[in-house]
């Protein structure tokens, strides 16, 4: 049995799709030979970069078939090549197969993992895994974050988005506007007008611009909880950071407005609109 290092680096270095099919040819040859666990991890990462995603599939299927138990690293390669075929299914199940082996992914695998349920909507289980991360002793990522603070936003999980800010700031991370964004997203859908206010003054103390969609959640959050001189008033500290106010901007302020009766104002924002070229029409679409 010959060396399987030279040949991977053949494909890796491939400049065309037939040369790159005649390696992957090469390689499949090979699976009817049981190899060690780096030569396994070796190929199947390849055959990841190089896009042959169902054949990197197959080498992790085809040591299962030789006997051998995957390694940690086996595992996640394959869960690598499912985040990218996008079967959140797999993912899931191959993570619940680590843990019942009592094995630990590295940050990079989980940050994968958590990123794919967030993006299929399956939020509790990506913050499921970001527990048994943080339980685990594992040093998350900005990439992990960033996701965990989305998937709390969109399930508005204000105070655990907070917190995860936090704990941002407090292990010196870069935290940028998106950051911010989705932390103040998560308070407009839990209708926590004060602390998204908050997050916008702290913004302005750390020298982030905010930009439209800041003002837009900000102001949403305020609206729910009726708080509609909160609304004018980030209108207001909008135009001040020449942050460009959208339809949603408007219709926001103009339903401000409303409970506020305040129709002056409300006079104001139509001829506001209109100088920008915007529709009242498309504001009642």
């Amino acid at each position: 049995m010959w060396d399987m290092y030279p040949l991977v680096c053949r494909l890796k270095e491939a400049r065309t799709k037939e040369e790159r099919q005649r390696f992957i040819d090469e390689l499949r040859a090979q699976q009817q030979y049981q190899w060690d666990p780096k030569s396994y991890v070796q190929v199947m990462s390849a055959l990841n970069k190089v896009g042959a995603l169902r054949e990197a599939l197959e080498w992790f299927h085809s040591a299962k078939g030789h006997g051998m138990e995957p390694n940690v690293y086996m595992y996640g390669c394959t869960i690598h090549t499912s985040c990218k075929q996008q079967d959140v299914n797999r993912v899931l199940e191959l993570v619940a197969t680590m843990h019942s082996k009592g094995m630990l992914a590295d940050t990079k695998t989980y940050s994968a993992a958590i990123n794919i349920c967030t993006r299929h909507g399956l939020l509790q289980q990506g913050l499921q895994l970001l527990e048994h991360v943080k339980a685990a002793g594992l040093v998350m990522n900005t990439v992990m974050y960033s996701t965990a603070i989305s998937a709390l936003a969109k399930g508005g999980q204000w105070e655990r988005a907070l917190q995860l800010l936090e704990e941002m700031q407090a292990k010196g991370c870069l935290v940028t506007i998106d950051y911010y964004n989705c932390a103040v997203s998560a308070c407009e859908k839990g209708s926590q007008w004060a602390a998204a206010v908050c997050l916008v003054g702290q913004m302005h103390t750390k020298g982030i611009l905010l930009n439209t969609a800041t003002y837009n959640a900000a102001m949403g959050a305020c609206l729910r909880a009726g708080q509609w001189e909160e609304v004018l008033r980030l209108l207001a500290d909008m135009r001040v950071h020449a942050a460009p106010p959208d339809l949603t901007t408007y219709s926001t302020a103009m339903s401000a407005c409303e409970i506020g009766q305040d129709w002056q104002q409300a006079m104001r924002l139509v001829q506001e609109m209109q100088a920008r070229g915007l529709s009242l029409n498309e504001l009642c679409e």
